[in-house]
């Protein structure tokens, strides 16, 4: 069988390369590195998921006309932004992994959207993003948790997906209260 120099350049390169890539996962808490980089994905995922849920929540936090549901969202962004130190941590700590939270294009415009509504209608529209974003959340926690080996991921992602639920649960409550909108449903 001939190998051509083309073939080998690339084998090589590709060998100088493969302890760079893989060694952030296998310092991981597993030998297995598919695992590791599927964990260390959906960490990421749920940082931005929750990065975008206290962008989401500041922006409520600014403009509603309900005062008195305001402490609640300035719990849920300290909750939200423990959530993110506590994932970005370990996703430094076990896989060798820098993530820094970042809005992705369609929560970006969304929140864009959102700021550029009137307030009678921006606290409708909000808590219909929001009822979305939490039981998106919540379906991402619970996949996770379908795959997810590590003994503190295991334990965080019910919490998160329970919470997100109970949170999407209120929200629906306010919109139905305030608005008279009572979906039985709102889909991820």
């Amino acid at each position: 069988m001939k190998t051509s120099f083309r073939s080998l350049l690339l084998i090589t390169l590709f060998t100088a390369l493969l302890p760079s890539t893989s060694q952030a996962y296998t310092r991981g808490v597993y030998d297995n590195p598919g695992l590791a980089r599927y964990e260390a994905k959906v960490m990421g995922d749920l940082i931005d998921q929750l990065y975008a849920a206290t962008v989401l929540n500041q922006l409520w936090e600014e403009r509603t006309i309900h005062e008195e549901k305001k402490t609640a969202f300035q719990q849920l962004i300290q909750q939200n932004q423990m959530e993110i130190q506590t994932l970005t941590k370990w996703l430094q700590e076990w896989y060798g992994v820098t993530h820094e939270p970042r809005l992705r294009g369609a929560i970006a415009q969304q929140a864009r959207s959102l700021s550029r509504l009137s307030l009678d209608r921006f606290e409708m529209r909000f808590l219909l993003a929001m009822i979305r974003h939490q039981n998106r959340t919540a379906l991402l926690a619970e996949q996770a948790g379908i795959r997810a080996r590590s003994s503190y991921l295991t334990q965080f992602v019910p919490g998160l997906a329970t919470a997100s639920k109970g949170q999407a649960d209120s929200l629906t409550q306010w919109l139905c209260y305030w608005y008279q909108i009572c979906p039985r449903a709102v889909r991820p």
